[in-house]
């Protein structure tokens, strides 16, 4: 294993003071394209979290019939009308959300509603965040009795679900890896694997060959033997990988079952084994989970794997490569390439997106800030405090908005000038006060 190095490389969007977080030098056989061109190219790093990535942790856990079949079929059903595989993020907040909706708690047995609703969500929103709701109680349920690793720790820990969607044909496998933040490695050549893994197999049959889920628990000791793809140890092939290291005894083999739900920890490399057969008219169907911290949680959820953000970032990225080869960006390459002017716009919007979001969060903690050392406090006085003056976000009228928007979500506890004045209804009058709700009051 490499040992610890000081390095450490900034990212925007990345927090790695959120986490104790060890940084080594990683060799994986495997430099990004993107990376590659650069001549002064940094070497691979590996972020290793002390806490959740230990080699003696290799819990792998198989639960059947592990949620309601109404959402399993919905999950399948969406995920073969899809033309490409899908990709989303959920936050903690919104699986509490879920949970609260269910009267369901983290410390509740797996017989939860949360896991047995027979309602079948139609939109991909509700379906993505019932799934994750009911994966990460999985989760906090079967890694209850590690001491460093108490559902409550866990809640605190997790930022949020990278969820994913498969559908996979005759002649499909998934080739050895290792899950990690997949943007963060393509733009910057780090590698962060999640705190904890997981998928879900969601095809109704009986009668498939192949395809099953094989998992090494020797983690990063072996994915640092075999590299990228099995890059490390010649061609990487599946059946001779298995075939050697069966002996070993560190390779568990989980066949394919409908309602079969895989827990395991983040940092265990896997792979799916070559599909042979498959019913006549059906695609094997998984949905895969990521859990990550707050250090690179938010940089995921910019642009979730398999997600539209995701794959316009990769478009983007490889028409600059193939285009500009090095050179400036020219107006006239812009207007002789229309997908790429496409993707310049798509990507100008997610920018400023995103800087919304993070100015968003700066207010947020700017609030809390304020409230935590004097709460209530007028919202007319926070506006005037908090306002920018100089025409950029937030000016009077967006922190007005912002914590009426706050307040209904319930961040912080609204207390009205006059009850004939609810706060659902219109904007919250700039003479009421508010507080810290108690949750967030507790987490500061």
């Amino acid at each position: 294993m490499p040992s610890h190095t000081p390095l450490r490389r900034n990212v925007e969007g990345c927090d790695w003071e959120a986490t104790n977080c060890q940084f080594v030098l990683w060799d994986d056989g495997h430099i990004p394209v993107h990376v590659r061109r650069h001549e002064d190219f940094q070497p691979t790093l590996l972020v290793r979290d002390p806490t959740y990535h230990q080699q003696h942790q290799s819990e792998v856990y198989t639960i059947d019939d592990s949620v309601h079949e109404s959402l399993v079929d919905a999950i399948y059903e969406y995920t073969v009308q899809q033309s490409t595989p899908w990709g989303a993020y959920v936050r903690i907040h919104q699986i509490q959300e879920e949970w609260n909706r269910h009267g369901v708690s983290y410390a509740l047995p797996a017989s939860s509603s949360v896991l047995n609703s027979k309602e079948r969500p139609l939109k991909e929103e509700d379906i993505v965040v019932k799934v994750a709701a009911a994966y990460f109680h999985r989760v906090l349920q079967v890694f209850q009795d590690e001491k460093d690793h108490s559902a409550s720790n866990v809640m605190k820990d997790a930022h949020g679900i990278a969820i994913w969607g498969l559908a996979a044909k005759e002649g499909s496998q998934v080739t050895y890896h290792l899950d990690y933040a997949e943007q963060l490695r393509y733009q910057f050549n780090v590698i962060v694997p999640p705190i904890y893994a997981g998928t879900l197999q969601c095809s109704k049959m009986a009668n498939m060959v192949g395809g099953c889920y094989c998992v090494h628990t020797a983690g990063l000791q072996h994915y640092e033997k075999y590299g990228f793809k099995g890059k490390k140890c010649g061609n990487g092939n599946v059946t001779e990988m298995l075939k050697d290291e069966y002996s070993e005894g560190r390779w568990l083999t989980i066949p394919y079952r409908y309602n079969r739900m895989i827990v395991q920890r983040g940092h265990l490399p896997h792979l799916s084994t070559p599909i042979e057969s498959l019913p006549l008219g059906q695609q094997r169907v998984i949905v895969g989970f990521n859990v990550f911290r707050h250090d690179v949680g938010p940089f995921v959820e910019r642009a979730p794997e398999h997600s539209s953000a995701f794959r316009r970032r990769i478009a983007l990225q490889g028409i600059l490569e193939r285009n500009i080869a090095g050179q400036a960006l020219s107006l006239d390459s812009v207007r002789s390439n229309p997908a790429l002017a496409k993707l310049l716009v798509q990507a100008k919007r997610l920018k400023i997106k995103n800087e919304l979001l993070l100015q968003q969060k700066i207010l947020d903690e700017r609030v809390d800030f304020i409230l935590k050392k004097e709460s209530p406090q007028c919202v007319g006085d926070l506006i005037k405090g908090l306002a920018r003056q100089d025409g950029e976000w937030p000016n009077a009228d967006d922190v007005h908005v912002h914590i009426h928007r706050r307040c209904k979500e319930g961040r912080w506890m609204s207390i009205l000038q006059s009850e004939n004045e609810p706060m659902q209804q219109k904007l919250m009058t700039t003479m009421a006060w508010i507080s810290l709700s108690e949750p967030n009051n507790e987490s500061l």
